[in-house]
Protein backbone atom coordinates (compact mmCIF):
# COMPACT_ATOMS: atom_id res chain seq x y z
CA UNK A 1 0.00 0.00 0.00
CA UNK A 2 2.62 2.55 1.04
CA UNK A 3 5.46 1.37 -1.18
CA UNK A 4 3.69 2.81 -4.22
CA UNK A 5 3.37 6.23 -2.58
CA UNK A 6 6.69 7.99 -2.61
CA UNK A 7 5.78 11.23 -0.87
CA UNK A 8 4.29 11.91 2.51
CA UNK A 9 1.36 13.87 1.07
CA UNK A 10 0.26 10.91 -1.04
CA UNK A 11 0.60 8.63 2.00
CA UNK A 12 -1.59 10.98 4.03
CA UNK A 13 -4.13 11.12 1.20
CA UNK A 14 -4.16 7.31 1.09
CA UNK A 15 -4.84 7.12 4.83
CA UNK A 16 -7.56 9.79 4.73
CA UNK A 17 -9.17 8.56 1.48
CA UNK A 18 -12.41 7.17 2.92
CA UNK A 19 -13.78 8.14 6.30
CA UNK A 20 -13.61 5.25 8.72
CA UNK A 21 -11.53 3.03 6.46
CA UNK A 22 -8.39 3.69 8.49
CA UNK A 23 -10.24 2.69 11.67
CA UNK A 24 -11.39 -0.54 10.04
CA UNK A 25 -7.90 -1.26 8.73
CA UNK A 26 -6.34 -0.77 12.16
CA UNK A 27 -8.86 -3.07 13.85
CA UNK A 28 -8.36 -5.73 11.17
CA UNK A 29 -4.57 -5.48 11.49
CA UNK A 30 -4.52 -6.04 15.24
CA UNK A 31 -7.15 -8.79 15.23
CA UNK A 32 -6.07 -12.40 15.14
CA UNK A 33 -7.42 -14.17 12.04
CA UNK A 34 -10.49 -16.30 12.71
CA UNK A 35 -9.86 -19.87 11.66
CA UNK A 36 -12.83 -22.16 10.93
CA UNK A 37 -12.91 -25.57 12.60
CA UNK A 38 -11.88 -28.46 10.38
CA UNK A 39 -14.46 -30.97 9.17
CA UNK A 40 -14.80 -34.16 11.26
CA UNK A 41 -13.66 -37.47 9.76
CA UNK A 42 -16.30 -40.22 9.87
CA UNK A 43 -14.52 -43.15 8.22
CA UNK A 44 -12.59 -45.20 10.83
CA UNK A 45 -9.94 -46.23 8.30
CA UNK A 46 -9.16 -42.61 7.65
CA UNK A 47 -8.71 -41.72 11.33
CA UNK A 48 -4.99 -42.54 11.41
CA UNK A 49 -4.42 -40.69 8.15
CA UNK A 50 -6.53 -37.78 9.34
CA UNK A 51 -4.30 -37.28 12.38
CA UNK A 52 -1.31 -36.83 10.09
CA UNK A 53 -3.30 -34.52 7.84
CA UNK A 54 -4.48 -32.47 10.85
CA UNK A 55 -0.91 -32.13 12.12
CA UNK A 56 0.21 -31.02 8.65
CA UNK A 57 -2.69 -28.57 8.40
CA UNK A 58 -1.95 -27.22 11.90
CA UNK A 59 1.67 -26.59 10.95
CA UNK A 60 0.60 -24.88 7.73
CA UNK A 61 -1.99 -22.86 9.63
CA UNK A 62 0.58 -21.70 12.19
CA UNK A 63 2.88 -20.71 9.34
CA UNK A 64 0.09 -18.67 7.71
CA UNK A 65 -0.80 -16.96 11.01
CA UNK A 66 2.85 -16.03 11.53
CA UNK A 67 3.02 -14.68 7.97
CA UNK A 68 -0.15 -12.65 8.58
CA UNK A 69 1.26 -11.26 11.83
CA UNK A 70 4.51 -10.31 10.12
CA UNK A 71 2.63 -8.53 7.32
CA UNK A 72 0.33 -6.77 9.80
CA UNK A 73 3.41 -5.71 11.77
CA UNK A 74 5.01 -4.21 8.66
CA UNK A 75 1.86 -2.30 7.73
CA UNK A 76 1.23 -1.08 11.28
CA UNK A 77 4.85 0.10 11.37
CA UNK A 78 4.31 2.12 8.16
CA UNK A 79 1.13 3.68 9.56
CA UNK A 80 2.91 4.52 12.83
CA UNK A 81 5.63 6.26 10.82
CA UNK A 82 3.07 8.48 9.09
CA UNK A 83 1.50 9.29 12.45
CA UNK A 84 4.94 9.99 13.93
CA UNK A 85 5.61 12.46 11.10
CA UNK A 86 2.36 14.19 12.06
CA UNK A 87 3.70 14.51 15.62
CA UNK A 88 6.93 16.06 14.37
CA UNK A 89 5.09 18.71 12.41
CA UNK A 90 6.16 17.17 9.12
CA UNK A 91 2.67 16.36 8.04
CA UNK A 92 -0.95 16.85 8.85
CA UNK A 93 -1.77 17.33 12.53
CA UNK A 94 -4.87 15.21 11.90
CA UNK A 95 -2.66 12.17 12.24
CA UNK A 96 -1.15 12.28 15.72
CA UNK A 97 0.39 9.14 17.16
CA UNK A 98 -1.20 9.68 20.58
CA UNK A 99 -4.62 9.67 18.90
CA UNK A 100 -3.80 6.43 17.11
CA UNK A 101 -2.55 4.74 20.28
CA UNK A 102 -5.63 5.79 22.23
CA UNK A 103 -7.78 4.35 19.44
CA UNK A 104 -5.83 1.08 19.41
CA UNK A 105 -5.87 0.64 23.19
CA UNK A 106 -9.65 0.94 23.16
CA UNK A 107 -9.84 -2.31 21.17
CA UNK A 108 -9.11 -5.56 23.07
CA UNK A 109 -7.35 -7.30 20.15
CA UNK A 110 -4.38 -4.94 20.61
CA UNK A 111 -3.35 -6.91 23.70
CA UNK A 112 -3.22 -10.17 21.73
CA UNK A 113 -1.32 -8.42 18.94
CA UNK A 114 1.21 -6.95 21.40
CA UNK A 115 1.55 -10.41 22.98
CA UNK A 116 2.41 -11.95 19.63
CA UNK A 117 4.96 -9.22 18.86
CA UNK A 118 6.64 -9.53 22.26
CA UNK A 119 6.81 -13.32 21.95
CA UNK A 120 8.38 -13.04 18.50
CA UNK A 121 10.90 -10.43 19.74
CA UNK A 122 11.86 -12.52 22.76
CA UNK A 123 12.14 -15.63 20.59
CA UNK A 124 14.28 -13.71 18.10
CA UNK A 125 16.53 -12.33 20.81
CA UNK A 126 16.99 -15.62 22.62
CA UNK A 127 17.65 -17.70 19.50
CA UNK A 128 21.26 -18.26 20.56
CA UNK A 129 22.10 -14.94 18.95
CA UNK A 130 22.38 -16.44 15.51
CA UNK A 131 22.88 -14.12 12.60
CA UNK A 132 19.58 -12.96 11.19
CA UNK A 133 18.88 -12.29 7.56
CA UNK A 134 18.01 -8.85 6.21
CA UNK A 135 14.24 -9.43 6.20
CA UNK A 136 14.35 -10.80 9.75
CA UNK A 137 16.39 -7.79 10.90
CA UNK A 138 13.87 -5.40 9.34
CA UNK A 139 10.98 -7.25 10.96
CA UNK A 140 12.72 -7.18 14.34
CA UNK A 141 13.27 -3.42 13.98
CA UNK A 142 9.60 -2.90 13.07
CA UNK A 143 8.51 -4.96 16.08
CA UNK A 144 10.73 -2.94 18.41
CA UNK A 145 9.40 0.30 16.91
CA UNK A 146 5.80 -0.78 17.56
CA UNK A 147 6.65 -1.84 21.12
CA UNK A 148 8.46 1.46 21.73
CA UNK A 149 5.41 3.35 20.46
CA UNK A 150 3.20 1.35 22.83
CA UNK A 151 5.53 2.08 25.74
CA UNK A 152 5.86 5.75 24.87
CA UNK A 153 2.33 6.74 23.87
CA UNK A 154 -0.02 4.33 25.68
CA UNK A 155 0.04 4.08 29.46
CA UNK A 156 -2.25 1.01 29.62
CA UNK A 157 -0.21 -0.88 27.02
CA UNK A 158 3.06 0.19 28.66
CA UNK A 159 1.82 -1.13 32.01
CA UNK A 160 0.68 -4.35 30.38
CA UNK A 161 4.07 -4.92 28.71
CA UNK A 162 5.99 -4.07 31.88
CA UNK A 163 3.81 -6.24 34.11
CA UNK A 164 3.70 -9.28 31.83
CA UNK A 165 7.09 -9.29 30.11
CA UNK A 166 9.58 -7.77 32.54
CA UNK A 167 11.16 -11.15 33.26
CA UNK A 168 11.54 -12.12 29.59
CA UNK A 169 13.29 -8.89 28.66
CA UNK A 170 15.50 -9.05 31.76
CA UNK A 171 16.68 -12.53 30.76
CA UNK A 172 17.42 -11.39 27.20
CA UNK A 173 19.41 -8.41 28.46
CA UNK A 174 21.38 -10.61 30.86
CA UNK A 175 22.25 -12.98 27.99
CA UNK A 176 23.38 -10.06 25.82
CA UNK A 177 25.51 -8.69 28.66
CA UNK A 178 27.15 -12.10 29.20
CA UNK A 179 27.91 -12.47 25.50
CA UNK A 180 29.35 -8.96 25.28
CA UNK A 181 31.51 -9.63 28.34
CA UNK A 182 32.80 -12.87 26.80
CA UNK A 183 33.53 -11.11 23.50
CA UNK A 184 35.52 -8.36 25.23
CA UNK A 185 37.77 -10.92 26.98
Amino acid sequence: MFRETETESSRLNTLAAKKGTLFNLLVILISKPQIPKSCPVFDTQLVADSTLVEMSLDAELQKLILEYTDTATALLYEILLVFQQGNLGLGSTTFAISWMMSFLQSHPPIVTFVDSIVKQVVKGLSASFQLVGPSQAVLLYQQFYILRSCLQYSKPLAEYIRNNYREEFSQCLEEVAMILTCCEN
